[in-house]
């Protein structure tokens, strides 16, 4: 993020249980921050569920 120059609001790390796959929430600014952030993310081979 700090390389697209993306500024992060806030983030939350939720269900951290063994044999479960950890949730990073990232929280954005603006949405235009959120769908370039999207874009960097899924470029990198990163799993993108966004919450509606």
């Amino acid at each position: 993020m700090a390389q697209a120059k993306l500024n992060l609001v806030n983030l939350h790390i939720l269900e951290i249980r063994e044999e479960i796959d950890g949730i990073l929430q990232l929280t954005f600014m603006s949405q235009t921050d959120q769908l370039q952030a999207k874009e960097v993310l899924i470029a990198n081979n990163y799993q993108v569920i966004q919450r509606k």
